[in-house]
């Protein structure tokens, strides 16, 4: 496998996790209606209205459209740049099992000292990641 496809990998994963956790959210919203644990009236202009277990899948989701933005625009700048290395595919995976285990703690427990840390592991990751690939294309070359 190439540097650049093990570098998208990650993002591909991601994709599709995203796109099981919108299919959880979906199947778990539309439990919690027709089970009667929320009203439509309640939730037609309320997004907070859901019952805390399903609030908690529809934040999830929502979370994996704000930090990993950043990750796709690196990447694709790596890709565009032609700077993929052997570090930037590892942040790439670290970032990605930041997130992996950031939904776990997130749609499970939910305890938020440790999804604090998670997110951190994350934010960090992909600063470093961000900083790597202005070094090597900036000033490294």
């Amino acid at each position: 496998m190439t540097a650049e496809k093990l570098l998208l990998l990650p993002i591909v994963f991601h994709f599709f996790m995203t796109f099981a956790i919108g299919g959880m959210m979906g199947r778990a919203r539309f439990s919690a209606v027709r089970n009667g644990r929320v009203k439509r009236s309640d939730i037609v202009n309320n997004s907070k209205a859901w019952p805390e277990d399903v609030l908690k899948i529809g934040n999830n989701f929502d979370h994996q459209f704000q930090l990993p933005i950043l990750w796709y625009a690196c990447v694709g700048f790596v890709l565009i740049t032609g700077a993929v290395d052997a570090m930037l595919i590892v942040l790439s995976w670290m970032f990605l099992l930041s997130r992996m285990a950031h939904s776990y703690v997130q749609i499970g427990r939910n305890t938020l000292p440790l999804r604090f840390y998670v997110f951190l592991a994350g934010f960090a990751t992909l600063m470093l990641m961000w900083l790597w690939f202005t070094l090597k294309y900036f000033v490294i070359g």
